[in-house]
């Protein structure tokens, strides 16, 4: 109880002091106090600017949308041809459809660039490996650090466990058979494999976008033929 009293009293004391110092140097900092009017007027103008920034980035981000072939070849150029075509070829060794591997490829790589992933590696080092992380350009979970070739054979594994053999068969005559009736039953298994698709990648991610993105440049990657 003594000390709790000696602490309240040395709270009064430094509160007493810095009242004491702010009225003494009221007449100095009045120049950092604005005017109400200048206040309003400052806050409406950051609304203003506010909005007109959402407008014009929305409208840019729309404009700025990249096609496939140029997110491929932007893609490309990060990993290198190699990787690229070496995880095709993996890809298909193991009968898994190249679109469902290059979609994930292209979602990841597009978030995290080369210089991000070599600081995950990077970080994961400084943590002793205690930490379960994400690597290669397929992001998969780990604590030791995984090369890019690792983390694909991880990913082509997990993809074929889930995707299943209908799944994997339907994807892979999609290229072969562009035009299709909607109505047919070719259709409705085209629909349930890219759904399919986008299930899986909301298992590795849950957010809802990433599935989004995945299916999307699994259908454009299987219409494109690459």
């Amino acid at each position: 109880s003594a000390f709790h009293t000696l602490l309240q009293s040395i709270s009064v004391v430094v509160t007493i002091i810095v009242a004491y110092c702010a009225y003494s140097c009221s007449s100095a900092l009045a120049i950092f106090v604005p005017d109400p009017s200048e206040f309003v007027n400052a806050v409406w103008t950051a609304v203003f600017v506010a909005v007109v920034y959402y407008f014009i980035s929305d409208v840019t981000h729309r404009c700025s949308y990249v096609g496939i072939e140029e997110r491929i070849e932007l893609v490309v150029r990060d990993i290198g041809g190699g990787l690229w075509e070496w995880a095709r070829g993996a890809a298909e060794r193991e009968g898994v459809p190249w679109c469902v591997i290059g979609a994930i490829i292209l979602v990841e790589v597009s978030e995290r660039p080369a210089w991000m992933r070599y600081l995950e590696r990077l970080g994961s080092g400084i943590l002793l490996n205690k930490v379960t992380m994400s690597f290669g350009v397929t992001q998969e979970q780990s604590r030791i650090p995984l090369s890019d070739k690792e983390a694909i054979l991880r990913t082509i594994s997990s993809a074929k466990r889930f995707l299943g053999e209908e799944t994997i068969t339907t994807l892979n005559k999609i290229a072969k058979v562009r035009f299709v009736d909607l109505s047919s039953d070719e259709y409705r298994a085209q629909h349930r494999a890219f759904e399919d698709v986008r299930r899986f990648a909301v298992s590795r991610n849950p957010d809802s976008h990433y599935g989004d993105m995945v299916s999307q440049f699994t259908r454009e990657m299987n219409n494109l033929g690459k």
